[in-house]
This record gives C-alpha cells, structure tokens and sequence, in this order.
C-alpha cells in the first residue's frame, strides 16, 4: 500500500482517479463499501464510477448517493435504478413508485412526475408505450441518454433534473 500512495502522492486528483480507474479495470477488482457512495464522498466521480460498474446492491444506496430533492429528480433515480441498474429495456411508473415508497419517498403522482421528465428539452425520459385506452392506462418508459447523463451528474454532486444544482 505504500508503494501505491508513494506512486500517486505527487499526481493531481483528477490524475490519481484516473490511475485508479485504470487499476480496477486492468486487475478486475471491486471497489469495496468504505464510505465510496456516501454523498459526502463524491468528489472526483466515485460514487458515479461504483453505479456505473453496478455495484449498487440497494435502491437506497443509490437513491442516497444521488440525493434527489424533488419529485422529479425522484423519479429519474428510480428510472435509474430500475433501467441502468437493473438492466432493464424500459419501466413502468408503478414499479418506480413501488420502489421510492419502500424508502419512504412515495411521489403523490409519479405519471404527472414521468410527464414533466418527458416535457423537458432535452426530454429525459421517454413514453414507449400505453396499454389501453383510458387516463389511467399502464404506460411504459424509459430514460433517454440525456436522463442518464442528468442522474450520473447528480451522483458526482452536479446537477439535478430542472438544471439546477443539485
């Protein structure tokens, strides 16, 4: 270990990311839980770099790391969670309701939610399809590259889903 911080005591932090980066890739290590996606920890990209590499194994410590104010940032996390992390091709809004109400987030109406993430430009999330013809017909969504790059900006502490920051 000391050879490892000797090797990186004189780089730039953006540098010793990147060598670090590098490391677990080349050695296909996993990072271990040592406060890495704690929000206070952030800083450099790491909690981006552990969601990337799925090594979130809870809706929570993401929805954490992340820390979504609003509804809306709400929302786009758990579309997070259910499509990046999940590896899933699309959602539907009750499963992402399902998911923040078991953290104690429900949204009041997640489609109102889901229609403001579609109204925005760029759209960050995308309405596949309807299942019926009713108001309150089953809808199927997914997040747009934009909504991807908006939630792994509010993991490095950047931005939020309105623009703002996070």
């Amino acid at each position: 270990m000391s050879l490892v911080a000797s090797a990186l005591k004189d780089l730039q932090p953006d540098e010793q990311t990147r060598v670090l980066d590098w490391a677990v890739k080349k050695f296909g290590v996993a990072i271990g839980s040592t406060g890495a996606r704690t929000a206070g920890a952030v800083q450099g990209g790491t909690a981006a770099r552990v969601a990337e590499d799925g090594t979130f194994t809870e809706f929570a410590e993401l929805f954490a790391a992340a820390s979504p104010k609003t509804d809306i940032n709400k929302a786009l996390v758990a579309g997070y969670w259910a499509q990046i992390i999940g590896n899933k091709a699309s959602f539907q809004s009750q499963e992402l309701n399902s998911d923040l109400k078991h953290l104690g987030h429900h949204i009041g109406n997640i489609t109102q939610a889901l229609d403001s993430l579609i109204a925005m430009k760029p759209q960050l999330v995308l309405q596949l399809r309807k299942d019926g013809n009713t108001r309150q017909a089953r809808k199927t969504y997914k997040l747009s590259t934009a909504g991807v790059d908006v939630v792994k900006k509010m993991l490095r502490g950047e931005a939020s889903a309105n623009g703002n920051e996070a």
